[in-house]
């Protein structure tokens, strides 16, 4: 039975599929837009893995697997882990956190 992936996975994941007497048919992502574009869709997997995690030990997992795709993405742009660390800190300065959990429902744009 052959299953189908088609998806950017990590680096050991194809020696740890022989590890298991199974056959992996991999290629390398050589060209930069196309690893680009995994990179995007492995980050959209990430985060829908991440939303439905239950319990500490999968948020854990998931959340690391989530930053680790995220580092990738900063890496092409240069962009350190200091440097998004300024920029949460200033979001979060000037727009606020998520301690007060305020639902926006809608905002009326009339007449003022």
């Amino acid at each position: 039975m052959i299953i189908k992936y088609k998806k950017l996975v990590r680096d050991k994941i194809p020696e740890i599929i022989r590890a298991d007497g199974k056959i992996p048919k991999t290629r390398i992502l050589e060209n930069d837009d196309e690893f680009s574009q995994e990179v995007d869709a492995k980050i959209c997997e990430e985060a829908a893995e991440l939303a439905t995690a239950q319990t500490r030990e999968e948020v854990l997992k998931e959340l690391a697997d989530l930053k680790q795709i995220s580092l990738e993405k900063a890496t092409s742009f240069k962009i350190t882990e200091k440097e998004i660390e300024i920029e949460r800190a200033a979001r979060e300065n000037s727009r606020g956190g998520f301690d007060k959990r305020i639902f926006l429902i809608e905002v009326d744009e009339g007449k003022k």
